[in-house]
């Protein structure tokens, strides 16, 4: 035998805080029109919800900091106005993106989200705003780049204001002057 088992764990850290996360209230599916497909749906959120409250409980009992995180639920309504953009579904992705960005005022791809709903809609000045709360927040390079495009479609924003955001953008972003690219020579 050529393979010698290892133990990686040499001791546990014990279990202190558990984040409980929460389901979507059943009004969430009143839009469907199917009934069928709506009381299942709605069903399955009412039983979710039922689920993580005994978690959360059980947690309490056991003395665990039990608790909700809006963070998470943000999360998932972030990415839920992505896939509805996607979809060109403009006003749910809006929706979606405006709800997870009042769930968690600080995380910064819920306004990025909005900022891509408010554009592919048309609202640039909003979706501007959006792109800037995002960025302040702390956003990725790419966030920073769609205010970066978003700023092109807006005709009151001067080319010296464009500029000076992508000085503000390569300070942010761009590698620092030590790690600079090599340039390659032709052998």
């Amino acid at each position: 035998n050529f393979m010698t088992p290892i133990n990686s764990y040499t001791s546990w850290q014990p279990l202190e805080e558990v984040i409980v996360g929460r389901a979507y209230t059943p009004d969430y599916f009143d839009f469907i029109e199917n009934a069928q497909v709506r009381n299942q749906l709605q069903q399955i959120l009412a039983e979710t919800e039922e689920d993580l409250q005994g978690l959360q409980r059980r947690g309490l009992e056991l003395g665990l900091d039990a608790r909700h995180d809006p963070r998470h639920r943000a999360g998932i309504r972030s990415n839920i106005a992505a896939c509805l953009r996607n979809l060109n579904r403009f006003p749910e992705a809006h929706r979606e993106a405006m709800l997870a960005a009042l769930d968690c005022d600080d995380l910064p791809e819920a306004w990025n989200n909005l900022g891509d709903a408010l554009q592919a809609s048309g609202d640039v000045k909003m979706a501007i705003g959006a792109y800037r709360r995002s960025v302040a927040l702390g956003g990725s390079a790419d966030w920073h780049s769609n205010l970066l495009f978003c700023l092109c479609y807006d005709e009151t924003v001067s080319a010296e204001a464009l500029f000076d955001e992508v000085k503000a953008w390569v300070v942010k972003h761009a590698p620092s002057s030590g790690s600079k690219p090599t340039r390659r020579t032709p052998s």
